[in-house]
C-alpha cells in the first residue's frame, strides 16, 4: 500500500507526532458528535480492500462536513439577523436626529403622543438587538473550538487550494459559485472533494 506516493504521504502526514492530537479529538469529536466509533469501525472492516475502507470514511468525513456546515449557516443566520437589527435601530435613531423636538417627548403625559411612541419603538428595538447579539455572540463561543479543530483538521491534507476552498465553504460559510469566481475556477467542489478523500485516507491510516 504504502508504494504508492500518495498514500506514502497521507501515511506520514497520519504518524507525524504534530498531527496525532488533531486526529485523536476529531476521532473523538465523531464519536460524541455523529455516533460513530471509530476505532471499533476499524476493527470490523480493516479486512476489507481499500476502496471499501475508503469509501467508509469517506462518508463518515462527509457527515462531519455536513454537521460543521450546518454550523456555519446557522452562525452566518444569526449575524444577518443581527446586522439587520442594527439597521432597523439605525433608522429609528435617525428619525430622532431628524426631528430634536422628540427628545422631549419622553417627559410628555399625553397618552398615545407620538414622540413618547417613537422613543418607546426606540428603547424596545435596543432590547432586541441586545438579545440578537447575545445570541449571536454565544454561538460563535459555542462553536469556536469546534470550528478550529475542524480547520486544524482540513489543513491536514497537502492539497493547498482545495484546502483553502474547503475552508472558505465549511469553516466561514461561502458559497462554492462564490469562491470558484474569486479563485476563476469553473468547479470549486472537486478540489474540495479532494481534501475529503485525503482525510478520510488520512483517518483510516491513523487507526
Amino acid at each position: 500500500m504504502c508504494k504508492n506516493p500518495k498514500i506514502k504521504t497521507l501515511k506520514e502526514i497520519s504518524v507525524n507526532k504534530n498531527n496525532i492530537k488533531i486526529i485523536d479529538d476529531i476521532i473523538k469529536y465523531i464519536n460524541i458528535n455523529l455516533n460513530i466509533d471509530l476505532y471499533k469501525e476499524y476493527n470490523n472492516i480493516k479486512e476489507l480492500d481499500l476502496k471499501k475502507c475508503k469509501s467508509f470514511y469517506k462518508q463518515t468525513i462527509k457527515r462531519l462536513f455536513n454537521l460543521i456546515e450546518r454550523h456555519t449557516m446557522k452562525e452566518n443566520l444569526l449575524l444577518k439577523e443581527m446586522k439587520k437589527g442594527q439597521e432597523i435601530l439605525n433608522l429609528k435613531k435617525a428619525a430622532t436626529v431628524k426631528s430634536p423636538s422628540i427628545s422631549d417627548g419622553i417627559f410628555s403625559s399625553k397618552p398615545g403622543n407620538s414622540q413618547e411612541k417613537i422613543l418607546i419603538s426606540i428603547c424596545n428595538e435596543q432590547e432586541e438587538q441586545s438579545k440578537r447579539t447575545k445570541r449571536y455572540d454565544d454561538y460563535v463561543e459555542k462553536n469556536k473550538e469546534e470550528k478550529k479543530l475542524i480547520q486544524s483538521f482540513i489543513e491536514l491534507s497537502p492539497y493547498t487550494t482545495g484546502v483553502e476552498i474547503a475552508i472558505r465553504h465549511y469553516i466561514l460559510g461561502e458559497k462554492f459559485c462564490d469562491i470558484a469566481e474569486n479563485l476563476c475556477y469553473s468547479n470549486a467542489r472537486t478540489p474540495s472533494e479532494n481534501v475529503l478523500d485525503d482525510l478520510a485516507l488520512i483517518l483510516y491510516l491513523s487507526l
